[in-house]
């Protein structure tokens, strides 16, 4: 497919991976050549276009000030093929490869200026990702999971009454679907500071809401226990009265500046 470069466009896409169709949207800044690119992975059970369609207004503030995004549905969510019980962790860490590759193929895009941004699961995906791609200049991540094993304390938190539940358990199952064998598998091995840590020269923003009770702060101080704030390519930001769904916080307009902010200054 031969993309046409118009001006303040916005695009709906499809790509294939593994013989699936994934479906997203492109936006493309007024009169830009080249431009850098900010690819959105959703969290687990999400979509493109985010709780009170933050992912949306994320992509309207990046086009003004010059950035391309692509959100898409990853396999098995929104609008793309593929069934919710197939889907693995690695299969979504595919998924966002095959997404860079795609813009990078058929869009004006610089190829040396690609970010992610990833919430919840994504943004354990935009880690694991960036780190087989070797091409992702910046990272934003919403109070991204850190492991599975964390993931599971939380839960069991959340869930006293389930105290004998085992892992496996806890993971067979969300909201009524039947989850992937394969899934559980990875997930309960998932140890992403372990991966961040070869991602050098690949900077991050760390996004929290302080009311988050789906990912603790445990996760959050696992990324800092890697990545300290003790360059210019490291920041955490935590956000009071804000629970997992930044999409509904009052401080959303100061969520977005910040992350515009920072992929200016580091895209």
């Amino acid at each position: 497919m031969e993309a046409t470069l118009i001006k303040n466009f916005r695009e709906a896409v499809t790509f294939e991976n593994q013989g699936q169709k994934l479906f997203g949207v492109l936006h493309y800044p007024d009169e830009v050549k080249a431009a850098p690119l900010v690819i959105f992975l959703h969290g687990y059970a999400s979509h493109k276009v985010g709780t009170n369609r933050s992912f949306v207004r994320i992509a309207e503030a990046l086009e003004k000030q010059g950035i391309a995004s692509l959100r898409f549905d990853f396999r098995g969510a929104g609008d793309s093929e593929g069934n919710f019980s197939e889907m693995t962790m690695s299969g979504l860490v595919s998924d966002a490869i095959v997404a860079v590759d795609y813009a990078i193929a058929n869009f004006d895009i610089n190829p040396n200026r690609i970010a992610f941004m990833g919430s919840s699961l994504g943004g354990a995906v935009a880690v694991l990702a960036a780190a087989e791609v070797q091409k992702i200049k910046t990272l934003v991540l919403w109070a991204p999971v850190a492991s599975g094993q964390l993931w599971y304390k939380d839960w069991m938190i959340r869930h006293p009454k389930l105290a004998k539940t085992s892992p496996s358990e806890a993971l067979s199952t969300y909201q009524g679907q039947k989850v992937n064998s394969m899934f559980q598998q990875e997930f309960s091995q998932l140890n992403v500071p372990d991966v961040l840590e070869l991602l050098h020269s690949t900077s991050l923003l760390h996004i929290h809401g302080e009311d988050d009770d789906q990912i603790s702060f445990s996760h959050q101080q696992a990324y800092q226990a890697v990545r300290g704030e003790n360059d210019e390519k490291t920041r955490f930001l935590v956000f009071p009265k804000t629970s997992h769904i930044m999409g509904l916080s009052a401080h959303f307009p100061t969520i977005v500046k910040e992350m515009v902010t920072w992929y200016q200054e580091h895209l």
